[in-house]
This record gives C-alpha cells, sequence and structure tokens, in this order.
C-alpha cells in the first residue's frame, strides 16, 4: 500500500466534502401506482448550490442504490444531477 497515495485521497476527499455544496434535492420513492413501476419513476435528485463545480467523482451511494461515481463525474455550479 503506497501511504502517500492514501493520504492524498484522503485529504483530497475531505477537502471535497468541506467545501460541497451538494446535497439531495429530491428524493421520488415508491411513486403511485398510477404511474407505473417503481423500477422506472424513483429516483434521487442532487442540487450543487455553489459557485464552482464539485468533484463527485468516488462517492458513492451503497445502500438501496449501489451506485459509484465514476471518473471526471461533476455536477455543475448550480446544476442539478437525476440518478434513476
Amino acid at each position: 500500500m503506497n501511504t502517500n497515495k492514501t493520504l492524498l485521497a484522503i485529504f483530497s476527499l475531505t477537502i471535497n466534502l468541506l467545501f460541497s455544496q451538494v446535497v439531495i434535492n429530491e428524493i421520488h420513492y415508491n411513486p403511485a401506482t398510477s404511474q407505473g413501476s417503481d423500477n422506472y419513476f424513483e429516483f434521487l435528485e442532487l442540487h450543487n448550490s455553489g459557485d464552482v463545480d464539485a468533484d463527485i467523482a468516488g462517492w458513492e451511494f451503497s445502500t438501496a442504490i449501489g451506485h459509484t461515481f465514476a471518473a471526471g463525474s461533476t455536477v455543475p455550479a448550480g446544476g442539478y444531477l437525476v440518478i434513476a
């Protein structure tokens, strides 16, 4: 294990989280049956209320959704990202 790389990764994640303005803005869970299958209509919406793009590479949802954001994933300043 490369200690310097590990420390740099932890430092980068910590700085990113401290200055991040990304929040879960909306959750659409278990929609009405009149809409159709949950598989097609459930989603989470992220919002970046900050003034700069937010790097979310490596962020993950590990319960119920099971999604990790790929390298290069960002939420633009003032923007939204939907996970469906």
